[in-house]
């Protein structure tokens, strides 16, 4: 009767352990499976800026798609590209100037093409100036406060 009950006992601890283990595997599994599909999601979430061009006469916007690395200067490029407009950029020792988007040409009645991110103006120029997720970049042209 004893060795029965030994063998009972044997077989009842083999299928816990069996149990057990079967259900860690399960989480294991599942937490893998869970942080796959978190860094799936991240890859597929696109990182954007917003750039607002602001003529004086209208505003034109664009969502662009931005990376690591980028500045305002390139935010601006593409987002012109996208939205068909002409831009007119030169470079000078110091960095490169905005000299006009679209019609609008830099020096005409006084007026140039100011940049700000997020409503402040940088410290630093156009082509310098790193952009993260979620900026605003605005250019607009109005009267220098220089």
């Amino acid at each position: 009767m004893n060795y029965k009950r030994l063998i009972v006992t044997a077989l009842l601890a083999v299928a816990c352990v069996f149990t057990v283990g079967c259900t860690a595997q399960d989480q294991n599994t599942n937490t893998a499976t869970d942080s796959t599909t978190t860094e799936k999601v991240a890859e597929e979430k696109t990182t954007t800026a917003e750039l607002v061009i602001n003529n004086g006469s209208g505003e034109k916007t664009a969502q662009v798609e931005i990376s690591s690395e980028m500045t305002a200067l390139d935010v601006l490029k593409k987002g012109t590209e996208e939205l068909g407009i002409e831009l007119k950029t030169q470079e000078y020792d110091y960095g490169t100037m905005v000299e006009g988007i679209g019609s609008d040409i830099g020096g005409t009645d006084g007026k140039y093409w100011m940049y700000y991110v997020n409503g402040q103006t940088p410290a630093v120029g156009v082509d310098t100036q790193k952009v993260v997720a979620d900026d605003k970049i605005e250019f607009k042209y109005e009267a220098s406060t220089f």
